[in-house]
This record gives structure tokens, C-alpha cells and sequence, in this order.
């Protein structure tokens, strides 16, 4: 009906589950990210307004009956990792768990294996599972092996969230579980969401992922995917992928396949002739199903 519900507003505040010392500062705080409802509790996001001090990435969930369950900070030490990805929102592929990306400040600095999540997770992707008294646990994590240097040059790895994949549609029995994620730098990830790869875990140091190609250009936005006729991923891009600001660019287009080794892929197949100005919209897929030549991407 609109009519507002007996308990609510509920006011997000206090200091973080994870981190005593660190207090949440609503006038430095932005809510950017789409919500997320899981088993009852309403996630949301945080990340900085326009990098004034003091920010943080935070994790609010809020309870249908107007409890505040969840209060998670993703840098324990201080200023940093805010979660804002260009609006796209919290993504979840179960039950108890979340998925989240976050930008410039704290990052780690690798080696470090997945499973063993830092307390400073800025420039990352980060799995977060709901415990018994619905708190939030960083249980996987990955950030790019150069996430120091993205730090230095406001390369927030946040800006294009994480999208999963649908598993009937993409993966193999090796790696049946897939997501895609991309940031200002321009280098699109394919990523093991069973074990996303921590910092510097590959070899030589380097990132350990299912596919890292690129760069193609800095994203402010989020990926689109169709799952017919193999498989399609559309990600439009805002910049040259060298700088952290926005100017334009132009929407790619990549298809899913599998590598000669078992390996799932993107490859890139397509770029608009023409540009998109900074801050377009994310691409809006329809079809009728899976059928060829049904597809509109939307912009």
C-alpha cells in the first residue's frame, strides 16, 4: 500500500562487527550499490561521496522486521575500499553468501591465497558468508596482482561490480562456476567464483583467475549477458583504461567458449562504431529466450 511498516526507518550507525574501532560516518558515505534481499535480511553497500574523508566500504543488513543484523567494514585500518560499483548491485549465488567488489584504498599487498581473506580488502572482490547471529565473514577474496599501483591512480577496481554467470549456460565440470568483473584499468577477469584466486597467487606472481584479458578500456558500469548461441557478455567502457576519470568509450562485445586446454574463455568479437559518453547506462537485455536473433541490447 506505501504505507510505512511498524519499526521503520531503521537508522544505520554504530561501530563494525568485524573492526570495534571503526564507527560508521554517515556524511561521508554514500549508498550506491543496488540492494540486495536475502532470507529476509536487506543488504546494502557504502562506499565514499566522491573521495571525501573519512570513507569506508561497509555492508548494512537490516532485518524485514527492523533489526540490524550485519555491520561489516571492508578495511579494518581506516580510510578505503569503499563498495559503490557503479550502482550494480550485491550480487548472491546461495543461500548465506554475498558478493561484493571494492575500490581504491587498503589494498593488500600479495602473495595470498583466496581462502585466507586480509582484514584490508580494497581493489577487490570479496565473498562474504552470514553467520549464526547474521554478521558477515570474508571467507574468499581476489584482488588483482598490481592492486598497490590501481590504489596510486584512484583505478578503482570496484567500478564495474561482479556479475555472475548462470551455470546452465557457462562453465565446464572443471570450473562450473563463473563470474565477470572489470574495472577502471580495463582488463576484463573471468573468474573461479568457488575459488576466486587471492593477490599475486599465479604464477611468477601474477593473477590467479580463469582468464585475464584486456585492457579494453575503463568501465563505469556494469556487464550485460545473454546466455544463447553460446553465450555473451556486453560491457560498455568510459575511458582510454589510463586514467581514473571518465571522458568515453564504447560498448565490446565478447563471447563465451572453451579454451584447447578445457578452460572456459571470453573473446572479444565486437566494438560499436560510434562512442558512449561517460556515465551511460549499463546495458538491458531482452529476447524471447535462448532464440537466435531475438536479442536487443539496450542503452
Amino acid at each position: 500500500t506505501g504505507k510505512e511498516k511498524a519499526g521503520f526507518p531503521v537508522p544505520l550507525e554504530g561501530a563494525a562487527q568485524n573492526a570495534s574501532g571503526q564507527v560508521f560516518k554517515p556524511t561521508t558515505e554514500l549508498q550506491r550499490p543496488g540492494l540486495l534481499l536475502l532470507e529476509g535480511t536487506v543488504y546494502a553497500a557504502f562506499g565514499s561521496d566522491c573521495d571525501t574523508t573519512p570513507w569506508q566500504g561497509w555492508v548494512y543488513g537490516v532485518s524485514t522486521a527492523g533489526q540490524v543484523k550485519a555491520r561489516w567494514v571492508s578495511d579494518e585500518s581506516g580510510n578505503g575500499a569503499g563498495i559503490w560499483q557503479s550502482g550494480a548491485g550485491i550480487t548472491s549465488d546461495g543461500a548465506g553468501t554475498l558478493l561484493v567488489s571494492t575500490g581504491n584504498g587498503g589494498a593488500p599487498a600479495g602473495p595470498i591465497p583466496g581462502k585466507t581473506p586480509p582484514t584490508n580488502l580494497g581493489e577487490s572482490i570479496v565473498r562474504l558468508h552470514v553467520q549464526s547471529d547474521g554478521s558477515l565473514k570474508p571467507v574468499d577474496f581476489f584482488a588483482p596482482f598490481d592492486a598497490k599501483q590501481l590504489d596510486t591512480w584512484d583505478a578503482d577496481f570496484a567500478s564495474g561490480g561482479i556479475t555472475g554467470l548462470n551455470d546452465q549456460y557457462f562453465g565446464t565440470a572443471t570450473v562450473p562456476h563463473l563470474a565477470v568483473a572489470v574495472g577502471k584499468d580495463g582488463y576484463v577477469y573471468l573468474l573461479n567464483r568457488e575459488n576466486l584466486g587471492g593477490i599475486g597467487e599465479g604464477a611468477g606472481g601474477s593473477d590467479d583467475v580463469v582468464q585475464r584479458i584486456g585492457p579494453y578500456g575503463g568501465v563505469w558500469s556494469r556487464p550485460g549477458v545473454w546466455p544463447g548461441e553460446g553465450g555473451w557478455v556486453y560491457i560498455p567502457t568510459a575511458s582510454g583504461g589510463t586514467t581514473g576519470s571518465g571522458t568515453s568509450g564504447f560498448l565490446r562485445v565478447y563471447q563465451y567458449g572453451v579454451s584447447g586446454t578445457g578452460l572456459p574463455t571470453l573473446s572479444l568479437q565486437a566494438t560499436s562504431p560510434d562512442s558512449f559518453g561517460f556515465s551511460s547506462g549499463a546495458p538491458v537485455i531482452t529476447s524471447n529466450g535462448t532464440t537466435a536473433g531475438s536479442t536487443l541490447i539496450w542503452m
